[in-house]
């Protein structure tokens, strides 16, 4: 059971904490703005751009974690944009 406060190490759980990001594809992080893993989804996007990655970073303002998932936030802009979002980023990587 996860432990609040409990940091990952290991590169093959957390994907930020992998040194070895040189080469990885083009990537799309999207942060919540009230989000406790925002921190850590940003620093792993200037992670990626350190090793010239091409990365596309995006925070939603006054939105939580989970955003995309949460009946209660399914409807939102946000939620609609970032679905919206990925989708074009995915169509466009694979096509």
């Amino acid at each position: 059971m996860p432990q609040a406060g409990l940091v990952f190490q290991d590169a093959a759980v957390a994907a930020s904490v992998n040194a070895k990001v040189t080469g990885l594809p083009p990537a799309l992080v999207i942060t919540a703005e009230a989000d406790v893993l925002r921190d850590e989804g940003e620093a792993y996007a200037a992670k990626l751009r350190a090793a010239d990655v091409p990365v596309t970073q995006v925070r939603y303002a006054a939105i939580t974690h989970d955003f995309v998932m949460l009946n209660t936030l399914h409807d939102t802009n946000a939620a609609k944009s970032a679905v919206a979002q990925a989708i074009t980023t995915l169509t466009q990587a694979l096509h």
